[in-house]
């Protein structure tokens, strides 16, 4: 997760996967080349990559230009220039290439909106560069590095197969139209929540640090540390510990947090994996700093002016607006939803007794509304003149067929709420 300071920038960035030109970048082992670009229109109103330094022009192609590739990343670049040219984006792009097992270049382009962009300007034309402007509240930053180069990896040959070469993009496979047609996959459930829940490993970091665990035991005055002791030692003792002991234990380093998330005291019986993992993600939810981290919004790409006249750029309604600097922010609790069966009361029972002792923190709440008016908590509506449902018709008509077909007739009675 990246600072206070980063996460509420005004700024987007945009990573499309680009050709390698050696010539503009010399590839060395282990290394990443940074070049500043513009994008420039030729006289044929077509589309170069202008470099400074080294000072060499290259005519836009994506990266999988030699193979005949008919997608979306020209018409990307040529949306993204126009918007710039009519003052409604400024645009700031560097040409990075990363050399490991093999070069990858990609272009970095900073987005923000323009001090002069014009209110009510319709974009409708522009959705596809405006649907990468939304605000990834929810993306994942694994911080084991052996996950991290995975997820790397990972993105960049999704982009490599996708229609607009954006890295992190899956609005854009694809389509049947387009010669490098993967097989098309069916919607599989599972994966669907499986991808809702990955939010826990968010804070999956590495647990021991094998070179400077190395360097400490080559010292003459050489220290140990709890956490060299053998995991299932750990283990145990965490095992022994009460709720209350487990939340303390947690905030020590990673190592503790993920063993604590595996013990629930007072629990006789062993979670499922499934139910391991629902139990982590619910401890995550109820993390107070949730709410301490501003976040981008997601769907109002505003500049940095606090004033009521301050330019934005409204991505659902695809046009320029009026709005002052806005952040989101993440609450507390989450929607816990299983398939029947799974044991959903079991893992609820887990949460309690892992939370057992604690207590609620009263984070106040800012209600302040896209208008800017705001409403203090605990107000009730002026608009609310008694009841619109008469309380004989609130019941649990379920519990009168439940009734009526255990013990017959007689024995019927409703339930009012």
């Amino acid at each position: 997760m990246a600072d206070s300071a980063a996460a509420a920038s005004v700024d987007r960035t945009i990573e499309l996967l680009a050709p390698v030109y050696e010539d503009v970048c010399p590839t060395t082992v282990n290394s990443v080349t940074r070049v500043p670009v513009t994008l420039q229109r030729t006289a044929d109103d077509w589309i170069q990559l202008a470099f400074a330094n080294p000072s060499v022009r290259k005519d836009v192609a994506c990266v999988n230009g030699a193979s005949g590739c008919r997608c979306d990343f020209v018409r990307f670049l040529r949306a993204l220039l126009l918007l710039s040219e009519r003052l409604v984006l400024h645009v700031h792009a560097t040409y990075v290439v990363s050399v490991g097992q093999a070069p990858v270049a990609t272009l970095q382009l900073r987005v923000r909106v323009h001090e002069e962009a014009k209110r009510g300007t319709p974009l409708k034309d522009f959705d596809l560069v405006l649907s990468h402007l939304q605000a990834t509240v929810l993306s994942i930053v694994p911080r084991n590095e052996q996950s991290r180069k995975e997820t790397v990896n990972a993105a960049l040959e999704q982009a490599k197969n996708s229609s607009c070469h954006v890295v992190g993009c899956r609005l854009h496979p694809w389509g049947a139209d387009k010669q490098m047609q993967p097989p098309k996959q069916k919607l599989n459930l599972p994966d669907v929540f499986h991808s809702l829940t990955s939010q826990m490993e968010v804070d999956q970091m590495e647990i021991r640090d094998d070179a400077t665990y190395v360097a400490r035991m080559t010292r003459t005055n050489k220290q140990i540390l709890m956490t060299d002791l053998p995991t299932n030692v750990l283990q145990n003792i965490v095992c022994l510990m009460n709720a209350r002991d487990l939340a303390s234990l947690s905030g020590v380093c990673s190592l503790f947090q993920h063993m604590a998330y595996e013990v629930v005291p007072g629990l006789n019986l062993v979670l499922y994996d499934h139910q391991r993992r629902g139990l982590k993600w619910m401890l995550r939810r109820e993390t107070p700093s949730l709410t301490c981290i501003p976040q981008p919004h997601p769907f109002i790409l505003s500049s940095e002016s606090e004033s009521e006249s301050a330019t934005a750029v409204d991505l659902i309604e695809d046009r320029v607006i009026t709005h002052p600097h806005v952040t989101a922010s993440d609450a507390c609790g989450g929607m816990f939803c299983d398939e029947p069966g799974l044991g959903k009361t079991i893992t609820m029972l887990a949460l309690i007794l892992r939370t057992k002792g604690q207590t609620t923190d009263n984070t106040p709440v800012d209600t302040r509304g896209p208008s800017g008016r705001v409403n203090r908590p605990g107000l009730r509506s002026a608009r609310s003149r008694g009841r619109s449902v008469g309380v004989e018709d609130l019941c649990l008509n379920i519990f009168e067929r439940l009734c009526g077909r255990s013990h017959g007739k007689g024995w019927t009675h409703l339930f009012p709420l």
